[in-house]
């Protein structure tokens, strides 16, 4: 039992979590656009997002003080590590998409959300008054979704052939939107350490009603995005797991803080949760109408 907790608290420390994110996410859209895959892809995804989330634990120094101190003090004792991690992650990731490449303008637009990623935690130039991305408000949650869009949805759409129509597009919507979510759910859960540091999160430049407000209008219209999609009959059945799914985001934005703890555990088990929900609907999506 002890070996588990120490096996599990690796893979939670580590962020192994985040990066299984991606290629769940990618088998969940493919099967429910239904279109080819290459493994490679998923080789690809995941390398990115194993880069993103370990070079973001070196960039959080201010508010994780405040937020994860055990997880900094961790972050700057491994600091060698990881940074020969991110650059063997980073130039894997790139040299594979490289000598995969069959359209470049496909290639280009993971390169972009590999480049959202990257300077989301990291300023575009050297010098202490340059901001990262996720330090400007709206700029942090728009980044960060529409990276996690193109990553999962939209370039492994277009590498499999998928025309880019409504249902690509409302994929993509709902990935942003979802992305953002979770992002703002996060902000909620570090709003003590995000504002000493200055960082421009919803719950810290508007306030925590609002930010669940927000929460509550992405949702909404994520819902009504696929409401629409299946009365019409554009979208298979398979596609109200996503409804479920939005109002799940919901309930835990409006309970965090109360019924729910606001702690990083919460979080953690919901990208696990994630993982486990992708795997299950994508495998569905190959059986069900």
């Amino acid at each position: 039992m002890r070996l588990l907790n120490i096996l599990f608290r690796k893979f939670i420390d580590n962020r192994i979590h985040i990066a299984l994110t991606a290629p769940a996410l990618m088998w969940l859209w493919s099967r429910l656009l239904d279109h080819p895959f290459r493994i490679v892809d998923y080789v690809i995804l995941t390398l990115v997002s194993a880069f993103i989330c370990q070079w973001n634990r070196l960039t959080d120094e201010k508010e994780d003080r405040v937020n994860c101190p055990e997880d900094l003090e961790i972050a700057i004792r491994d600091r060698r590590w990881i940074r020969g991690y991110c650059f063997a992650a980073a130039a894997s990731a790139i040299t594979l998409i490289a000598v995969t490449a069959e359209d470049w303008r496909v290639s280009a637009s993971l390169l972009l959300a590999f480049a959202l990623g990257f300077f989301y935690s990291t300023p575009l130039l050297p010098g202490k008054s340059v901001r990262r991305l996720k330090d400007i408000f709206l700029l942090k949650n728009l980044s960060s979704g529409i990276g996690w869009s193109i990553g999962v949805a939209l370039y492994p759409a277009l590498r499999g052939g998928c025309p880019p129509d409504g249902m690509l597009l409302l994929a993509c919507l709902y990935m942003a939107m979802s992305a953002t979510t979770y992002e703002i759910i996060w902000d909620m859960r570090d709003v003590r350490g995000d504002r000493e540091a200055g960082v421009g999160t919803f719950p810290v430049v508007l306030g925590l009603p609002a930010a669940k407000g927000v929460v509550l209008g992405l949702q909404m219209l994520a819902i009504l995005l696929i409401a629409a999609g299946l009365t019409s009959g554009r979208l298979r059945t398979v596609w109200i797991f996503l409804v479920l799914h939005s109002l799940m985001l919901i309930w835990t934005a409006f309970r965090l803080g109360g019924t729910l703890p606001s702690s990083r555990m919460l979080t953690q088990m919901m990208v696990i949760a994630t993982i486990f929900f992708s795997l299950l609907v994508g495998a569905l999506a190959l059986y069900r109408p």
